[in-house]
């Protein structure tokens, strides 16, 4: 699933410190008497940090390794503010419901070039998120599936296809790194579900908010943007305190255990595009790539778990690389069993994923699981919304992927990569999000 392992951070604070859930917590205050906010624990070896409720420090938690904490921020508080200059929805904690929106410029407005039509659309998406920390969306008739609900945590991002510059005459402005995905051997693609001029990422903790916001979304940009696809996603909402691991995907695999730390300088430098890039309209900007990834859960299940522990090269009970004993234990592709193969199989996903193995590519996972119930033979329809941010995807994505579909990743046999896009995620901007690409 193209995941990345890198070495772990410095753990937070000492392994086996155990870290109390949300309803726990909030048992043992009110038997303590304590009253006004608690903030939420950082997490560590294992643990999952509880729900970070209004008033809260906004520096992310970070979860082992150095990912960001599974557990983003309350849906009655406010999403942390960051960098202005940056969209949230990338290092901002991931919530519990993700619905991405994929849209077409209508037809007219592509056949005039219409940039005046697509900014006014831009421009109503941000006073919508502008919106949605104070809770005042849900105060508006408009928005009455959102009525009483707090839309605080719920974020949106916007992001360009190479193909909406293509259709708006903009070819030239066109950055290098939004160059179209190769094609994978493997890949069975269907371009229904990939592609498109505009990407909405709406994220939040409640599902009737993301639902709402993604309705509301879909009815603002009306007659501007026709809806290309839509898929929607899910994490774990308040995973069990200690000793489980971070939340799991649907194959009961810890993800994203060693992703780069959000603020830190190596999140920075895989994340973010430089100043000196060009064109200026992306500084301080990512890319996303978006890839639908179905689990063939059934065959996955049949294998003994040690079987599976192989494939990917952690067990899966604690989540630790074979060969070491912790969650936090550094990925050692070196150490050898007594019979002197290695621990981590030649063709465990793992090693194959590795900066090591790819020439130091790294990407940033943010992914979510998703369930769309059986296809037509029975099978469950289910698995990863694959989402990776990065400054440049033929320095990230594109070589990892590459090495896991040719040199036999054993995890290909279970999975299959069904839909792709990609889209540059351009920097906050003044008055909406990619003015300087359309106004320039």
């Amino acid at each position: 699933m193209a995941a990345t392992e890198e070495p772990p951070a410095p753990a937070e604070r000492p392994a086996g410190r155990p870290v109390v859930g949300r309803r726990r917590l909030l048992g043992l205050l009110v038997a303590a008497g304590v009253t006004g906010a608690a903030h939420g624990a950082t997490a560590g070896a294992g643990i999952t940090v509880a729900r970070r409720p209004s008033g809260t420090p906004d520096t992310p938690a970070a979860a082992p390794g150095g990912a960001p904490s599974s557990s983003g921020p309350s849906s009655s508080g406010p999403v942390p503010a960051g960098d202005p200059r940056r969209q949230p929805g990338v290092a901002t904690p991931p919530p519990a419901q993700v619905r991405l929106l994929a849209f077409d410029l209508d037809p007219g407005v592509a056949d005039r070039r219409d940039r005046r039509a697509l900014s006014t659309a831009l421009t109503d998406l941000r006073r919508l998120s502008d919106r949605l920390p104070g809770g005042e969306l849900a105060r508006q008739e408009e928005a009455l599936p959102l009525a009483g609900l707090a839309t605080g945590g719920a974020t949106l991002t916007i992001g360009f296809g190479a193909s909406l510059l293509s259709r708006l005459g903009l070819d030239a402005q066109r950055p290098e790194a939004l160059a179209d995905l190769p094609a994978f051997p493997g890949d069975q693609l269907d371009p229904a579900r990939g592609g498109g001029d505009v990407l909405v990422q709406v994220c939040a903790e409640d599902e009737m908010v993301a639902s709402g916001l993604a309705d509301l979304v879909r009815r603002q940009v009306g007659g501007t943007l026709r809806l290309r696809w839509a898929q929607r996603g899910f994490r774990a909402l308040d995973p069990a305190p200690q000793p489980s691991p971070p939340p799991r995907n649907l194959m009961g695999q810890v993800d994203g255990v060693n992703n780069p730390r959000p603020g830190s300088g190596l999140f920075d430098s895989t994340v973010w595009v430089p100043e000196w890039e060009r064109p200026q309209w992306m500084v301080h900007g990512t890319y996303l790539v978006v890839r639908r990834i179905r689990m063939l859960l059934d065959e996955w299940y049949a294998l003994p778990m040690d079987r599976r522990d192989e494939v990917i090269g952690r067990h899966t009970t604690s989540g630790a690389p074979l060969g070491r004993e912790a969650l936090t234990d550094q990925v050692d592709l070196a150490v050898k069993r007594p019979d002197g193969q290695p621990y981590v199989a030649r063709d465990a996903h793992v090693r194959l994923s590795s900066p090591s193995t790819n020439g130091g590519a790294r990407m940033f996972r943010r992914p979510f699981n998703y369930d769309d119930g059986t296809r037509p033979d029975g099978t469950r329809d289910a698995g990863l919304l694959f989402l990776a941010f990065q400054a440049d995807p033929r320095r990230g994505f594109v070589p990892v992927m590459h090495n896991l579909a040719t040199a036999g990743d054993a995890l290909n046999r279970f999975i299959v990569h069904e839909a792709s896009a990609l889209f540059a995620i351009p920097p906050a901007g003044d008055r909406y999000v990619g003015q300087s690409l359309l106004e320039g």
